[in-house]
């Protein structure tokens, strides 16, 4: 008889354990009927068989928390909903999982490079591009400069991803890196253009499932907010502090008698024009040109 009823509790428990399994994989509620009937079977089985009170008792007291348990979490998932920046990272770990971050970034650049040719001379390894054709830009893929310069953007793509949830070690991160961009000639346009270059880039590169759709692009325009506005912070600080204590007194001179240049040969009028031949011929044939001459260049296309 004992034999048999430990049996018995041993099957009983293995169903209840059955249950709620099935429960905890059920994304939805087993309903309260479910519940009421299993319930009732256990008290039934309590009856006919002589199991015990308490084993009985605990096992239902098991089966109502798994269940409120259950129902919990099913709340929670219907509930839950990312946040904008959320779902930008979301998608930057899916294109990891594609291995497509590296392209995205690589065209953005490449992006960058066509359409927008002054911007050339910021980087050495666009220095020499003398025209606009595909086959001159997509010879840049094979630089070696051009692809470690790719994998720093991604690194640091990746380290704001990864600070996302914590504010100051996110914006700290941003403003060092606008720090560190004020020494190679960065000013704040240049951050729209890369924001504008980085969404084209995957307009043309992603599709199916992880192409860029209208709330894919809000999410990464609210991530690009981030970024530029903090960016801006470490680079104009960087510049004010600069010209407020790093600039030596014969520096001072050089640049006001430089601006005064500037003033009198009408500095509006020649940026205009020296802007316009960047955008025609080879920069590096202007600097030549303007060098030669005893027009300053350095404050003419402000």
């Amino acid at each position: 008889m004992e034999a048999e009823i430990r049996q018995l509790v041993q099957t009983t428990v293995e169903e209840v354990i059955s249950k709620a399994e099935a429960i905890l994989n059920s994304p939805y509620m087993v309903s309260f009927s479910s519940s009421i009937t299993q319930k009732g079977f256990l008290l039934r089985r309590q009856r006919n068989n002589g199991i015990s009170t308490n084993i009985c008792k605990s096992i239902i007291d098991e089966h109502d928390s798994i269940e409120i348990c259950a129902r919990d979490r099913s709340k929670g998932e219907e509930i839950l909903e990312l946040d904008d920046p959320q779902i930008a990272r979301a998608h930057w770990i899916q294109l990891f999982k594609m291995n497509m971050q590296m392209t995205v970034i690589q065209n953005t650049f490449l992006q960058i490079l066509s359409n927008y040719q002054h911007l050339r001379p910021i980087w050495c390894f666009a220095r020499n591009l003398s025209d606009k054709s595909e086959s001159c830009i997509g010879r840049i893929r094979n630089d070696k400069r051009f692809i470690q310069h790719c994998e720093n953007v991604l690194a640091a793509m990746n380290a704001i991803m990864e600070n996302l949830d914590e504010p100051d070690c996110r914006d700290a991160l941003l403003q060092q890196l606008g720090v560190n961009h004020f020494f190679y000639d960065v000013c704040e346009p240049h951050f729209e253009v890369f924001h504008s270059a980085f969404k084209e880039s995957m307009r043309t590169t992603l599709h199916g499932t992880d192409a860029l759709n209208e709330n894919l692009e809000q999410a990464w325009n609210m991530i690009f907010e981030i970024i530029k506005s903090n960016m801006c912070v470490g680079l104009s600080t960087q510049r004010y502090d600069y010209l407020s204590r790093r600039m030596t007194p014969k520096e001072f001179i050089i640049v006001k008698s430089t601006w005064h240049k500037a003033k009198v040969f009408n500095t509006k009028h020649l940026g205009a024009k020296i802007r316009q031949l960047a955008i025609q011929v080879n920069f590096i044939r202007i600097i030549r040109r303007i060098s030669s001459a005893s027009i300053p260049f350095t404050y003419l296309a402000m």
